[in-house]
């Protein structure tokens, strides 16, 4: 069998065999990089107000939230008061 006897009819946007099956990524790549940086950009303005004071960098913003959803708004638990034998650290 040759190639052209396996090629596929051409689609309805005019893409043939020769262009390939799927459309190319030229179609997209203009629609998604405006909405990537608008999402990246609410984002940032998003964690800017959830500062809970003016010191606080944006990676110390995401972890409190973080936190504060994993632990649905929880206190961390008391420590124990157990006492570890140093063997005990050694080989854990």
């Amino acid at each position: 069998m040759d190639r052209k006897s396996l090629s596929f009819p051409p689609l309805a946007g005019g893409f043939g065999p020769k262009k390939g099956f799927f459309p190319p990524m030229g179609l997209f790549k203009h629609a998604l990089r405006p909405t990537m940086v608008s999402a990246g950009l609410i984002s940032f303005v998003i964690l800017q107000c959830l500062r809970l004071h003016p010191k606080e960098n944006l990676g110390e913003v995401k972890d409190r939230l973080q936190r504060e959803l994993v632990t649905n708004g929880l206190p961390a638990p008391a420590p124990l008061r157990g006492k570890v034998a140093a063997a005990q650290l050694l080989t854990a």
